[in-house]
């Protein structure tokens, strides 16, 4: 089951006026969500938020939530055409452990960002009604799409769900600018194998600041053994 035909036509009213405002809506979304729910900090790369320049630009990560708003007004009535796009970002999702509830979070900020954006008289009821409608639709989409994804890391061997504790046990230097860091299990556990070309996240409580800090590493040696590399 898909999007109503009603909806489908809204979205595709939207869409030139997203692209019009594509700059404004990242920068406007990921404040009033910060300001507002500064507990997300834990949950998002916050250098993702940094500006491409010293102007008021946004960031990828702010132009990554416009593009991806205009690509879904764009094929809600071919959804099919969004499946590596709902798949490369639920893995994301889990990597960092989004919850379900955040949904709803995310998506009242985003209606208020609309109206902001574009105004009370372009973002009318009828507007805000639909945008709704597709939001939720493709929330729940997520939704189900990483409670099966987490259900399979936790049931794969050596497999968890959430975050779990892992020691740095070894470093290595391999040029003046990298270095490999080895990592174990802090439960002495077994770990879960990997993919050629996935990542690791990791989330750090630094000292001196106010949130905690998340970033994707690459894995960078062959799956197997005790030890992420």
């Amino acid at each position: 089951m898909g999007l109503s035909t009603a909806t489908c036509d809204v979205l595709k009213i939207c869409k030139p006026l997203l692209e019009e405002n594509r700059n404004q809506i990242g920068l406007t979304f990921y404040k009033k969500l910060f300001d507002e729910n500064p507990g997300l900090r834990n949950t998002f790369n916050m250098s993702h938020q940094r500006p491409a320049s010293e102007a008021e630009e946004p960031s990828a990560q702010q132009l990554s939530l416009s593009n991806a708003l205009i690509a879904y007004c764009a094929n809600c009535d071919q959804l099919e055409k969004l499946g590596p796009f709902v798949e490369r970002v639920a893995n994301k999702h889990v990597s960092f452990d989004v919850q379900p509830e955040h949904y709803p979070v995310v998506g009242g900020v985003l209606l208020a960002t609309l109206e902001e954006v574009l105004g009370k008289e372009t973002f009318s009821g009828d507007v805000k009604n639909a945008v709704a409608e597709a939001y939720f639709f493709l929330a729940d989409i997520f939704i189900n799409k990483e409670s099966g994804l987490k259900k399979s890391l936790e049931a794969a061997p050596g497999g968890w769900s959430g975050w779990r504790k892992l020691k740095l046990v070894d470093k290595m230097a391999e040029t003046p600018l990298h270095m490999s860091l080895m990592f174990a299990p802090e439960d002495g556990g077994s770990l879960m194998s990997y993919q050629p070309g996935q990542y690791l996240s990791l989330r750090l409580d630094i000292p001196g600041t106010d949130h905690q800090h998340c970033r994707n590493y690459s894995l960078s040696d062959g799956p197997g053994g005790d030890r992420y590399r």
